[in-house]
């Protein structure tokens, strides 16, 4: 963050070589922001959402926005925010800076961020868990963890009550669609996981798994990633380390998103137990893979075994929009997407094939589209139930969409500071924003939620 009047850099000790902005030019102050959250700690089964955020003030801002719509005001949100933010409209970061320092706001902005997050890269990982870390001093006592990133948008309602009620997210190997019966599914995992106990770690079962999966088994092994990603070693000391399953012919490790995912705190604990002591937590910086998408879905694999028989766990809360089917995992289309974005789904469908129930955002994986357009395409069919998000096109100049970037960047059309930047984005898009939030979020969370 570049030294600026408006947003002044205070001098603390970080995890990488950038702090966050002073809350003292906002509404009261860090200490006192804590001090709320921690009295709020007798709010039983807590959730936490992490957020790793980047980029112009307007889309960190859009994301926030996002997330207060549709979260519980009683949740914790838990951001990171790398110092590459282009401070360029700062009415948004104002904002950002007031949330952070608001008492009544559940947003807190991470005040030890690390200098840069890049993709494909340890430093994902490691953003979350100082973010993990952040949380336990807001509130030590807070049950579940859920990681997010700055392109998974929310578009329904209740994902607390959800991860209350399955505790976990889970899936050996990647799934998309989510069309398939959730109990069936389970039945699967856990039928592999009882074959590979009594048969040296070899999982038989392959369905709903990413290609690239070695034939033969429902995991991968160590020959893809080691010749495509990992540095010489790194294979073996992850095996070492107890991270994932280690035998002669017959390594697995798993390999999944996480965006969305959800995990209990307690099995967080132990995560990085695991990697504090195998000095796992001091290699995140220097790999060159997504450590988030395979360290923690192989230690769930390899050392929660007992977790996943017990609770019913689920896929994540967001789904990876592909606009192909594979040969093993993913088949989607927009018509789908229409009626999730406008819960049209029936009791009937969602009752056979319960997966679909899992969705609460989305983020689109190929064709790759910003988030802002899924927040557009959301509220579009919101408004409209019959919406038609393929027929509206592409954005672009030859599109029907205009984004932020397009807006701002290439018409340079100035941030309109009485509106936030997805109501400037909703109208130059001609669509209605709605009088009130879509979510109620009046209620309090009661009663012993273990």
């Amino acid at each position: 963050l570049a030294q600026d009047e408006a947003f002044p850099i205070v001098a603390m000790p970080t995890e990488g070589d950038t702090a966050m902005p002073a809350t003292s030019t906002a509404k009261g102050n860090t200490n006192v922001k804590q001090d709320v959250a921690t009295s709020r700690s007798v709010v039983r089964g807590r959730v936490v959402f992490s957020y790793c955020l980047f980029g112009n003030a307007y889309a960190i801002r859009s994301m926030i926005e996002n997330a207060l719509e549709y979260l519980h005001s009683e949740s914790l949100i838990v951001v990171h925010i790398s110092s590459h933010v282009d401070l360029s409209t700062h009415v948004d970061w104002d904002w950002i800076v007031e949330q952070n320092a608001s008492e009544a706001s559940p947003i807190h902005v991470n005040p030890k961020p690390l200098h840069m997050v890049h993709a494909f890269h340890g430093s994902i990982l490691r953003a979350h868990l100082l973010n993990y870390g952040y949380a336990k001093t807001l509130d030590p006592n807070f049950k579940f963890f859920s990681l997010f990133s700055a392109d998974g948008t929310l578009f329904k309602c209740g994902a607390e009550d959800w991860i209350r009620k399955h505790k976990l997210s889970f899936g050996l190997g990647f799934s998309w669609d989510r069309d398939y019966n959730l109990a069936e599914y389970r039945k699967r995992i856990r039928n592999s996981i009882e074959h590979a106990k009594a048969h040296d770690n070899v999982f038989p079962d392959k369905a709903f798994t990413y290609e690239g999966v070695d034939k033969g088994k429902g995991c991968y092994s160590g020959n893809h990633v080691l010749n495509k990603m990992m540095k010489a070693g790194d294979y073996e000391r992850l095996q070492n380390s107890g991270l994932w399953f280690q035998g002669e012919g017959h390594e697995c490790f798993n390999f999944y998103q996480h965006e969305g995912t959800f995990y209990p705190a307690e099995m967080m604990d132990r995560f990085l137990l695991l990697l504090h002591e195998t000095k796992m937590y001091d290699m995140l910086l220097t790999t060159t893979y997504m450590t988030e998408e395979i360290w923690l879905p192989s230690y769930v694999l390899k050392n929660e075994q007992d977790l996943l028989v017990k609770v019913d766990w689920s896929p994540p809360l967001i789904s990876r929009f592909l606009q192909f089917k594979s040969s093993m995992c993913c088949s989607w289309n927009y018509t789908i997407l229409a009626e999730l974005y406008s819960q049209r789904r029936t009791a009937a469908y969602e009752t056979e094939r319960d997966a679909i129930s899992s969705i609460f955002g989305i983020k689109y994986q190929w064709p790759k589209r910003p988030p802002d357009l899924a927040m557009l395409e959301a509220l579009w069919c919101y408004n409209d139930p019959n919406c038609d998000i393929k027929g509206r096109g592409e954005v672009g100049p030859r599109g029907n969409w205009i984004i932020q970037g397009q807006l701002h960047e290439r018409n340079k059309v100035a941030r309109a500071p009485e509106m936030s930047p997805m109501q400037q984005l909703a109208a130059a898009n001609g669509l209605r924003w709605p009088d009130r939030g879509r979510c109620t979020h009046a209620r309090h969370l009661e009663g012993n939620i273990n």
